[in-house]
């Protein structure tokens, strides 16, 4: 495990708003775009931004759906990843039909309506968690078989990242699906919800003594306090991607 750089007490943050314009909604629409082109070929965000001449932070904002894409920036990204400009419009309406996790709202939704009904996703054995012996066993059939209605219960939300502190954890632009029903494990990913209606996505640390210690990762790990008199409640991260 990577040590601890230093320890420093949170600094004030904007409220997370609860809705977007729809200005919002198509560059975040289209940073996914962006972000599906370059992983479906294959390229990193560094090799992208050297063809820009940006640097890979630079980048990663255009897939946050950070910058306004203009004709003019479409023919740029599009001449860094190889593809024409009209291939961005055909992914943008793949991803506009496709029912994936991106369809899930940015903001924290419940989903008790949703019912006892949902996929079924079959386990396929067990894994070895090492470099010696056999690296898959027990696969002949399923063990068992896992419903997400009991991965997303009704204390389920979802959250859209916009920073850069939990990369490579979690990049900008990613969902990431917590409930308010579990308790973080040590490592493990948390949303923080503050009584003045902030939150945070961290990896959960420790809650002792009147402090709830969390970790970051970007652009160095560090822990970060918050004082639980302020915490309305922390909960486990279930999911996260694009």
């Amino acid at each position: 495990m990577l040590a601890v750089a230093h320890q420093e007490q949170r600094g004030s943050f904007r409220h997370m708003s609860e809705t977007i314009s729809a200005e919002q909604a198509e560059r975040q629409l289209m940073g996914r775009v962006v972000k599906q082109l370059r992983t479906r070929l294959g390229l990193t965000q560094e090799q992208c931004g050297e063809r820009l001449g940006i640097s890979a932070q630079a980048w990663q904002r255009y897939e946050a759906g950070g910058r306004h894409f203009t004709p003019s920036l479409i023919g740029r990204l599009g001449v860094a990843l190889g593809v024409d400009p009209e291939e961005f419009q055909l992914e943008r309406a793949r991803l506009l039909e496709a029912p994936s996790m991106s369809a899930v709202s940015a903001t924290s939704r419940s989903v008790s309506d949703r019912g006892a009904g949902g996929l079924s996703i079959p386990v396929w054995g067990r894994v070895r968690a090492s470099d010696r012996g056999h690296q898959v066993y027990d696969t002949g059939e399923p063990e068992q078989v896992i419903e997400t209605s009991s991965l997303f219960g009704p204390g389920a939300g979802a959250l859209r990242l916009a920073g850069e502190s939990m990369i490579p954890w979690a990049e900008p632009g990613d969902l990431v699906i917590f409930d308010r029903n579990r308790h973080p494990r040590r490592g493990h990913g948390c949303v923080i919800e503050t009584l003045n209606g902030e939150y945070y996505v961290k990896l959960y640390q420790s809650n002792a003594g009147g402090t709830l210690m969390v970790k970051e990762i970007y652009p160095e790990e560090k822990v970060i306090n918050f004082a639980t008199a302020e915490i309305k409640g922390y909960y486990a991260v279930r999911l996260r991607g694009d």
